[in-house]
């Protein structure tokens, strides 16, 4: 899949998602307006702030999202089922050395196949390259729909603590 130019801009405390969406792509587009939504649900419910990367409480840091490429990862697995890390890894630095911004959790369609767990694991994992590889201030946009308002804002907390 190729990569798109999603813009996002602060405005009045609140993140604003402007796509193009194209008809090969319109539900991973759509996924990717959803994240960003609950982004901004979860932004005003916190207490974010809008400007640069900002300490905002247990321990954590909120990396501004700036207008750029974002990218849907891949979920690699082993021959076992299991998440392949080093895969991930490897591929998510690849990204971002290109100036791609990532969009991690299941964001091109694998999400329902992924347990809680694994879909913290793998924000988790994302974050920990980035941070190990001197990367720390690229944000993680984290694909958090659920089934129901609850289930979403449950991952929305869950992708917040693992780093997003």
């Amino acid at each position: 899949m190729a990569a798109h130019v999603h813009s996002v801009s602060p405005q009045r405390g609140h993140t604003h998602a402007h796509l193009a969406l194209h008809r090969h792509c319109r539900s991973s587009c759509l996924n990717i307006v959803g994240m960003l939504l609950a982004s901004a649900v979860m932004e005003s419910a916190n207490g974010y702030h809008s400007e640069g990367a900002v300490p905002y409480g247990a321990g954590r840091v909120y990396r501004k999202l700036y207008p750029g490429v974002y990218v849907p990862l891949p979920t690699f697995f082993n021959a076992h089922g299991e998440l392949d890390t080093m895969s991930i890894g490897r591929h998510l630095l690849n990204m971002c050395s290109l100036g791609m911004i990532p969009v991690v959790s299941g964001s091109l369609g694998e999400a329902v196949h992924l347990d809680q767990e694994e879909r913290k694991v793998l924000i988790r994992t994302a974050r920990n390259v980035l941070d190990a590889n001197g990367v720390a201030d690229v944000p993680i946009v984290a694909g958090v729909g659920g089934a129901s308002t609850r289930e979403t804002i449950r991952l929305a907390k869950d992708a917040i603590d693992a780093g997003a």
